[in-house]
C-alpha cells in the first residue's frame, strides 16, 4: 500500500506514512466514523474497582468533545426563575430609610439653631419667622450723689485795715483782727449791726457764713452774725444770731422777741467758732462744730446785708462766706 500524500509504500498494518506522517485511508475513514457518530458521556459507576485513572481521564476527554459538538443536542433548560426580595434586603431598605430621615432631621435642627429662626403655621404655607434675641440690658447702676466743693464766696483780709468794712466809730483793726472796744452803749434790741461786711448775699442762695469771736467780758451779749438784710433804716429787717447773757443762742427776726430757733450757750472768753448754714428758708446753727439746733423762716430771704452787732468788747480774727 502507497501513501496517498508521498508516494511512499506503507505496510498493511501502519495506520500512517512514517515518512510524511498522513494517515491511511482505513484509519482515516475511522476517524470520520468516529468524529460524527452521536455518543453519550459514560457515567462513572463509584463501585468500579476496574476503573482506572487513564480511564477517567478518557472519559473526560469524551464528554469535553461532546460538549463541543455541535450536533449533539442540548437538553432541555428550565424556565428562568423570578427573583423575588428577601427578607435581608428589606431589612437593608428600611434601615437605610431610617438613616436618612435621621440625618435629614440632624441638618434641620442645626439650620434651626444656626439661623435662629422657627417655623410657624399659618393655616396654608409655612413661612420661617426671625426670632428675636433679647438684647442684653446694660445693669442699673447706682446713682452716685456728688457732693459740690465749697467755693469761698468772700473772706475778710485785715492785713491792710477794715479791707473794705463800713461801721461805727467803735471798730477798728489790731494786729490783723477787727476789734470792737465796747463804747456804744446807745444800741436798742431792736437795731441793725454795727459793722457791714463788703459783700452781699445771693437772694434764697445756698451758703454757709462762718467767723471766730472771743468775748473779752464774761456773760456779755453780742450777735455774732446778721445777714439776710434789706434795710437798717427802721429796725433791723433781717436775721440775727443772738448770744443772749441769758445762757442761750439763738436766730431772731427784727424783733428780738421773735425767736426762730434756740439752744443753750454759754461762749464765757473762750475763742469759739460760730457758723450758719442757710438753704433756702432753712437755717442750721454750727457752734464749734456742733450742731445745735435748726430754723424755719422765709420772711426776709431777699436782702443781702450781713455784718455783726456788738456793743461790749470782742475780737474777731476771720471772717468767710462759702458755697453751699
Amino acid at each position: 500500500m502507497y501513501c496517498s500524500r508521498c508516494g511512499a509504500s506503507i505496510s498493511q498494518e501502519y495506520t500512517f506514512c512514517y515518512a510524511c506522517g498522513n494517515l491511511t485511508p482505513s484509519e482515516r475513514d475511522e476517524a470520520n466514523r468516529l468524529e460524527h457518530a452521536p455518543t453519550l458521556p459514560s457515567a462513572r459507576r463509584p463501585s468500579d474497582p476496574y476503573l482506572t485513572q487513564s480511564a477517567a481521564y478518557d472519559e473526560a476527554q469524551t464528554a469535553a468533545a461532546n460538549t463541543q459538538n455541535p450536533y449533539v443536542p442540548l437538553p432541555p433548560s428550565s424556565p428562568p426563575r423570578r427573583r423575588g426580595f428577601s427578607p435581608g434586603f428589606l431589612k437593608g431598605v428600611v434601615s437605610s430609610l431610617l438613616i436618612v430621615a435621621l440625618l435629614g432631621a440632624g441638618l434641620a435642627g442645626w439650620l434651626f439653631f444656626k439661623t435662629g429662626a422657627h417655623l410657624s403655621y399659618n393655616g396654608s404655607t409655612v413661612t420661617p419667622q426671625a426670632t428675636v434675641t433679647p438684647q442684653a440690658t446694660a445693669p442699673i447702676m447706682p446713682s452716685v450723689v456728688t457732693t459740690p466743693i465749697p467755693q469761698v464766696l468772700y473772706q475778710a483780709d485785715w492785713t491792710v485795715g477794715l479791707d473794705g468794712w463800713v461801721g461805727s466809730q467803735d471798730w477798728s483793726v489790731q494786729a490783723n483782727m477787727l476789734i470792737n472796744d465796747g463804747t456804744n452803749q446807745q444800741l436798742t434790741l431792736e437795731s441793725g449791726p454795727t459793722i457791714l461786711a463788703p459783700y452781699q448775699l445771693p437772694a434764697s442762695g445756698n451758703f454757709a457764713i462762718e467767723t471766730r469771736i472771743q468775748v473779752v467780758q464774761a456773760n456779755a451779749g453780742f450777735d455774732p452774725l446778721l445777714f439776710h438784710g434789706s434795710s437798717t433804716a427802721d429796725a433791723w429787717q433781717g436775721y440775727k444770731l443772738t448770744m443772749c447773757g441769758c445762757g442761750a443762742l439763738r436766730i431772731t427776726s427784727d424783733n428780738f422777741s421773735d425767736i426762730l430757733g434756740q439752744a443753750a450757750f454759754n461762749a464765757g472768753t473762750d475763742w469759739h467758732t460760730y457758723r450758719v448754714e442757710v438753704r433756702g428758708s432753712t437755717m442750721t446753727v454750727i457752734v464749734d462744730g456742733v450742731t445745735l439746733f435748726t430754723a424755719h423762716d422765709s420772711r426776709y430771704l431777699s436782702g443781702g446785708q450781713i455784718g455783726i452787732k456788738s456793743s461790749t468788747q470782742i475780737i474777731v480774727n476771720s471772717f468767710k462766706i462759702t458755697s453751699l
